[in-house]
């Protein structure tokens, strides 16, 4: 006899082979993967090591998927999770996920000084792929709580393009910075030019109205 599942506590069970009772372990469990190579948007290869913290949420679905072995849904779990990583990674670009521009640093510390848990770049991809696995896993009776990643890795023979990346950033914000600097010298000039011309301007009128005064007071003497 098939029933439904049961919470924990006192049940009545009809005695065997009539009715069987099947145990299933609902706390939540940790599954990790080995460190797979994956691909950004622009091409950029980054090594990921993703772990997952799942539970079963219907133990029926689960054992007619499973056979309510644990290594059967530990094997959808990996090829699943490998599948959802490279999904999410493939849809953002490089410099999404590492803050180069200085602009970009100055938001991240507003960001962090807002909240104390500050911001993390890979938040928004750990939630996608836990919405992922979430829509996959129903069909098995699994639910997926978190994922995240124990190490992210960029390939070696990756390293000297970014750091070229980032000294031409620098070079592209020293540029901008000092035609920053031009123009508003520029300015400063040319606010002086024209303070300097209409103070003149009210000079050469105050002398030319006292030398005035000072022939007219002349002719009264003589």
């Amino acid at each position: 006899m098939l029933k439904s599942p049961e919470a924990e506590g006192l049940h009545f069970k009809w005695p065997w082979p009539i009715q069987r009772v099947l145990h299933f372990d609902m706390r939540i469990k940790v599954h990790r993967n080995p460190l797979i190579e994956v691909a950004t948007s622009d091409g950029q290869a980054l090594v990921t090591g993703p772990f997952v913290f799942w539970k079963i949420a219907d133990p029926r679905i689960f054992r007619e998927a499973t056979g309510g072995e644990a290594s059967r849904a530990e094997a959808f779990l990996r090829g699943l999770l490998n599948a959802s990583v490279a999904e999410a990674f493939s849809r953002r670009r490089f410099s999404d996920l590492v803050t180069l521009a200085p602009e970009g640093m100055e938001k991240k510390k507003e960001k962090k000084a807002k909240s104390s848990e500050g911001s993390d770049p890979l938040l928004p991809i750990e939630e996608e792929i836990t919405e992922l696995l979430r829509k996959e896993l129903s069909a098995y009776g699994i639910e997926p709580w978190k994922v995240g990643f124990y190490q992210l890795l960029v390939p070696a023979e990756a390293v000297s393009g970014i750091f070229e990346q980032m000294k031409q950033v620098k070079e592209e914000e020293a540029s901008r910075l000092e035609a920053m600097a031009k123009a508003e010298s520029e300015r400063i000039k040319a606010e002086a030019s024209v303070q300097y011309e209409k103070v003149l301007s009210e000079a050469r009128k105050e002398a030319a109205a006292t030398l005035a005064k000072a022939e007219a007071q002349a002719l009264e003497l003589i």
